[in-house]
């Protein structure tokens, strides 16, 4: 026996690599839920559109996150029964909470360099300057002074 369930529901910001990721839209699942011996598993997808910041110039932008889902439910005394490395959800109570498993999800498919871009150029480094707007003028062949040192190596 199975059962489909198809959920759409606003989800909490959720604290990833430092930072707050907020969502613009709600967390659209769809998933089929079918009973064995051991447990539940519960397979299918889900999809939600995330609010990033870019990290080369740390502008706000959308980012679609979508995910496959292909998880074990199981009562905790069946444990024994998985392998070590199979992570269980808990069946508490003849019931299933769904949100941490999906949670975890979403967190997995998080970039964890997200970039609005491909194109993106960043900021520069010395003004902070938004280099996608057009050059800064801080003099692009201004050397570190702690690279002196090999320049005058590269002299000799």
């Amino acid at each position: 026996p199975y059962r489909e369930v198809s959920l759409e529901e606003k989800i909490k910001p959720i604290e990833f690599a430092g930072d707050k990721v907020k969502f613009k839209s709600k967390l659209k699942v769809e998933v089929e839920i079918k009973r064995t011996s051991k447990g539940l598993v519960v397979k299918g997808s889900g999809e939600v559109l995330a609010i990033m910041h870019c990290s080369r110039c740390l502008r706000e932008f959308l980012q679609q996150i979508k995910f496959e889902i292909n998880e074990i439910f199981a009562q905790s005394q069946m444990k024994e029964f998985f392998p070590e490395e199979v992570e269980l959800f808990p069946i508490e109570n003849d019931s299933i909470d769904l949100f941490p498993m999906l949670r975890q999800l979403i967190v997995l498919s998080l970039p964890f360099k997200p970039l609005c871009s491909e194109e993106c150029k960043g900021i520069c480094p010395r003004c902070g300057a938004d280099l996608n707007e057009g050059s800064c003028g801080c003099g692009e062949d201004a050397i570190d002074v702690r690279w002196e040192p090999l320049k005058k190596l590269k002299q000799l």
